[in-house]
């Protein structure tokens, strides 16, 4: 719905006869911030970035193998990155173990007393922009490759391994 609306101002910026209350056209500046956001927004869907992006926290998955997107299945694409896929199997960057991080080790004891009452696995996966907390425990995961390199800190001194696997072969990245 975001991009819905998004779209709707930039037409009524860019096309329509908007104007302020004193009857002065949008000004140029407003139709670039508002272009603006409608690329961000898109991100995901031409395989630019996850995040930020409008979906980044509606569980939408347009990038890999297994997209979950209802009408775009995987997505646009047009630059063809989605579908390069990086799948991180061990570690000892702290950029990449907490490249995604779950949640629901901070969850309340009641909430976790629910899940297992339930029968359910406790997760909350994100990835968030930075990650101010040790990471525990490394589950491995997959991740758009220029996703990935827009995080990782390469100036980083310490010495750093990734075994990760790509198109199908498995490697150790140093």
């Amino acid at each position: 719905w975001c991009l819905g609306v998004t779209t709707f101002l930039s037409v009524l910026a860019l096309i329509g006869k908007g104007s302020n209350k004193d009857g002065r056209p949008v000004s140029a500046a407003a139709a670039i911030v508002v272009v603006a956001t409608l690329l961000l927004g898109l991100g995901p869907y031409l395989g630019t970035r996850t995040y930020p992006a409008f979906a980044m926290f509606s569980n939408l998955r347009v990038e890999g193998s297994r997209p979950n997107h209802l009408l775009l299945g995987g997505g646009l694409d047009l630059l063809g990155l989605q579908g390069d896929v990086v799948e991180v199997l061990e570690t000892n960057s702290s950029d990449l173990k907490s490249f995604q991080v779950d949640l629901s080790q901070l969850f309340t004891s009641q909430t976790q007393g629910y899940f297992a009452a339930a029968g359910l696995v406790k997760a909350l996966w994100i990835c968030p922009p930075k990650w101010p907390h040790a990471v525990e425990e490394f589950q491995a995961f997959s991740a758009p490759a220029l996703g990935l390199w827009q995080r990782f800190d390469r100036t980083a001194n310490a010495t750093w391994y990734a075994r990760v696997r790509r198109g199908g072969v498995e490697t150790t990245v140093r």
